[in-house]
């Protein structure tokens, strides 16, 4: 954990480079495109950006260590907590978080670790973004069904994609 707090390349969520950007994307919208046409932000969430810095296997050994994982999961959350907030506050109708939970089989790490490190932070996040009317849309690849309630519950509005090619046999998305 040494040298994740010395690390360097933490990003800051309040950098003008990525409001910038938004509110020029909206200007052009506004201006050139369909009033039913809108820019919607994109965020890393919490589970593949923090897995994928470190690499599953040295993830997984992190895992063991509850203390290490929320720390790793609140800075993450915070993050997105942060820009979700920023995003929100300039008239975004939506903020889409970019996250993967699990593969085709299942999932990188198992429900009860979601509920206590990501869920509570989705929640959060989907708050701010309900605050000022913003639609929160999550992208997961893989079997998420034994979380699917409970982002639903935190307050995600929209899904993408539903993985209808997973391995489990009750997660038809036709029915």
């Amino acid at each position: 954990m040494e040298d994740y707090e010395s690390f360097p390349g933490h990003p800051d969520p309040n950098d003008p480079y990525f409001l910038k950007t938004f509110l020029d994307l909206k200007r052009f919208q506004e201006k050139e495109l369909d009033s039913e046409v809108f820019i919607v932000p994109g965020i890393y969430g919490l589970m593949e950006a923090t897995w994928e810095g470190f690499g599953i296997e040295t993830f997984s050994r992190i895992l063991a260590r509850p203390k290490q994982a929320k720390k790793l999961f609140d800075d993450r959350g915070k993050l997105a907590l942060e820009m979700t907030k920023i995003f929100a506050e300039n008239d975004a109708k939506a903020v889409w978080v970019f996250d993967d939970y699990g593969y085709k089989t299942g999932m990188f790490m198992s429900p009860r670790n979601y509920q206590k490190f990501v869920i509570p932070w989705i929640k959060r996040i989907c708050t701010a973004a309900h605050k000022h009317d913003c639609k929160l849309i999550l992208h997961s690849c893989g079997d998420i069904e034994p979380i699917f309630g409970d982002l639903v519950k935190a307050g995600v509005d929209a899904f993408n994609p539903i993985e209808s090619t997973t391995a489990n046999p009750e997660y038809d998305i036709f029915n």
